[in-house]
């Protein structure tokens, strides 16, 4: 897998006006041809659960995706779920529902108003601020007028956005308020594409700067609507599952500027490969509060409730634990990754209970541990399985419920390691927390936990058609886990020799991360940085 350029010169095809919806659809897997390296050689292999060996071809035969641009797949959830919920945001008179056709409509003016601005195909589209509705609609209408969708953590200095938005060929800046704005008014100047900003919430304090128009998401869809959907059909007709759809970068608060370029198919073939891991289906419900510049977090949050037809609930800006935890009792998710300071500040204050007794201290240590029972190290009597089942209905049921977890089935700890003492305690109190490994460049994940795992410590196994491959690059060394599938990025935009650097001559991305694979195929790793 080679460098590949976003910007190469593609043309159009010339076809007679249709509904989007119609373009979108008729895409198929054979105009596309998939930009993931295959191997020369199925040499690669890592142990199988029976003392077989898995190939590269074995895994390739697993791995054929539904090749299908981002317009696509989201034409097909909103023919699906067309009148089911998709959002729920809180508003200043409560909460509100979105709807998959909704959705749709919403979608569409965004992308009709950027062609509208002048967006140039395969030119970014710098999305600021929190996760929200906006946020999606900014994010896919970039991808359907052919844009490339770039979220930065709202945390980020303008330094760093001017350093993005300079590499990406920024066009149009998307911010949340006057304070992101203002970020972008800094080095507005410097940024000679840039020929629109468009502010989501809140007034605009200002109409225009040096020349750049500056919109409210109101005007914004206006003027959408009045936009005529031709050139969007252009568009949608030219877009192909093996280009560029999104642009990632880290946290935005380092001094790491390499932008990950993912395509349509692997954003669409990593949602429904782990829709069909997890056997996702429309009843599932996940709460948004982080950032989204992570596509961990992202493909949570945006793009598997999307496979599955599932619903995001939204919860507020510089969401506290307090506020947090009120959004997850009223959504009930069934899907949670939560950050390091949750489960931090959940053991901390089930530990104050133990303390002041309002909760016996039977259970603190650890004496109710599913994952020790089942791998056999030690057999429960008759009294330890009835204070198991007495614990589950007066204390451990009850506590899942203030916290909003009560229906939460995949419960994740997020990338950042979480010590072992730690999710050996929130087992033993009953909240099954599992790990998951990814990078920006593996789409967000490669494994995960499923709830039937009960290895505690690892990352789960990986995702069917996924391939993981450990290298040793001394004797003396750790290993080194390399990853390959159809999930792996493109390249670091403009940044060839570093793509170099990352993929070998088989496709294979390799991490830097420390890890291992047990007998049972069970992945342990830790990214290097979060």
């Amino acid at each position: 897998m080679g460098f590949v350029d976003p910007w190469a010169p593609r043309t159009p095809e010339e076809e007679g006006e249709l509904d989007w919806r119609d373009i979108a659809r008729s895409g198929t897997a054979k105009e596309c041809e998939s930009d993931t390296a295959q191997p020369q050689e199925a040499t690669h292999e890592v142990d199988g659960k029976d003392g077989t060996q898995d190939t590269v071809d074995q895994k390739r035969e697993s791995s054929e995706p539904k090749c299908q641009p981002v317009p696509q797949f989201f034409a097909q959830a909103v023919k699906q779920y067309s009148q089911k919920v998709a959002l729920c945001v809180k508003r200043a008179d409560g909460w509100h529902d979105i709807t998959y056709a909704e959705y749709e409509q919403q979608t569409v003016c965004v992308a009709r108003a950027l062609l509208r601005l002048g967006l140039q195909r395969f030119h970014g589209v710098l999305i600021l601020g929190w996760s929200s509705p906006e946020w999606f609609m900014a994010a896919l209408g970039s991808i359907m007028a052919g844009g490339l969708a770039i979220g930065v953590n709202p945390s980020c200095p303008a330094s760093f956005c001017q350093e993005v938005a300079l590499s990406a060929e920024v066009q149009v800046v998307i911010v949340q308020d006057h304070g992101q704005l203002e970020k972008v008014l800094q080095v507005q100047e410097k940024l000679p594409q840039l020929k629109a900003i468009i502010q989501w919430e809140g007034n605009l304090k200002i109409q225009e700067a040096n020349k750049v128009h500056l919109y409210t998401w109101y005007h914004l869809m206006t003027l959408g609507k009045d936009v005529s959907g031709t050139s969007l059909d252009t568009v949608l007709k030219s877009q192909k599952a093996n280009q560029c759809c999104a642009v990632m970068y880290a946290a935005g608060v380092t001094t790491d500027t390499r932008g990950v370029m993912l395509s349509h198919d692997n954003v669409t073939w990593m949602s429904h490969s782990v829709c069909e891991m997890l056997n996702l289906g429309p009843n599932e419900v996940v709460v948004s509060y982080q950032p989204l510049n992570d596509m961990t977090i992202q493909m949570s949050d945006l793009w598997l409730p999307l496979s599955c037809g599932g619903t995001t609930y939204f919860a507020e800006p510089h969401a506290t634990e307090s506020s947090l935890i009120s959004t997850l009792r009223i959504a009930n998710p069934t899907i949670f990754i939560g950050c390091h300071s949750f489960w931090e500040k959940i053991v901390q204050s089930w530990k104050t209970l133990e303390k002041v007794k309002l909760l016996p201290r039977r259970w603190e240590k650890g004496t109710i541990v599913p994952g020790k029972q089942r791998k056999g190290k030690h057999k429960w009597s008759f009294f330890d399985q009835t204070l198991q089942f007495l614990a589950e209905l007066l204390i451990f049921h009850p506590a899942r419920a203030a916290l909003g977890l009560a229906h939460c089935t995949y419960c994740y700890s997020g990338t950042a390691l979480i010590p072992p003492e730690m999710m050996e305690f929130l087992w033993s109190v009953g909240i099954k927390v599992r790990r998951l490994y990814g990078l920006n460049e593996s789409c967000g994940l490669h494994s995960l936990g499923r709830p039937t795992d009960d290895q505690i410590k690892s990352c789960g196994r990986e995702i069917p058609g996924c391939l993981t491959r450990l290298e040793n690059t001394s004797p003396c060394s750790t290993f080194k886990l390399c990853l390959w599938g159809h999930h792996i990025f493109m390249g670091y935009l403009g940044m060839e020799e570093e793509t170099k650097s990352a993929l070998d001559k088989d496709g294979f991305l390799c991490t830097g991360d420390e890890g291992s694979i047990d007998t049972l195929d069970f992945v342990d790793g830790e990214r290097k940085s979060t």
